[in-house]
């Protein structure tokens, strides 16, 4: 930070951070919304559509030059997930990650950009806890 500018950023000592760079190794933690739309009597034609609300986190490896291409990658898995909702045909739901399988995959920079990154999860395993509500009111 330069001359005058610094008082901006909280003083000498203040550098901002590489937006070319990656952190080290850690867990990214958010909360988010999941939308899961339900065929409840299996005919090919969504009968509802539900936000689920809760949280997700990322579990981030070391960053690391990729020796084919010399594109900078982190390795991640799905560290957690848990959202709730409720269907007004079926009751109450749960997704959870499901423990069984890893859900792995990795943020690599894009070709030819400094400050471009893609993010790719190959598939992310779920279980649905499913509270039938009672038909009978």
């Amino acid at each position: 930070v330069a001359g005058g500018d610094a008082a901006k950023f909280g003083g000498s000592g203040f550098s901002a951070p590489d937006p070319t760079s990656f952190p080290e190794a850690g867990e990214d933690c958010l909360e988010s919304t999941l939308t899961l739309e339900l065929d409840v009597d299996l005919d090919g034609v969504d009968d509802e559509t539900l936000g689920l609300v809760g949280s997700f986190c990322m579990d981030r490896g070391d960053p690391y030059l990729d020796p084919e291409d010399g594109q900078r990658v982190v390795a991640t898995a799905v560290g957690s997930l848990e959202m709730i909702g409720r269907s007004e045909l079926v009751g109450a739901l749960t997704v959870r990650l499901a423990t069984e399988v890893p859900s792995l995959g990795e943020i690599r920079q894009s070709p030819a950009k400094v400050r471009a990154f893609q993010q790719f999860e190959d598939v992310v395993f779920v279980t649905l806890e499913v509270i039938l509500r009672s038909m009978e009111q």
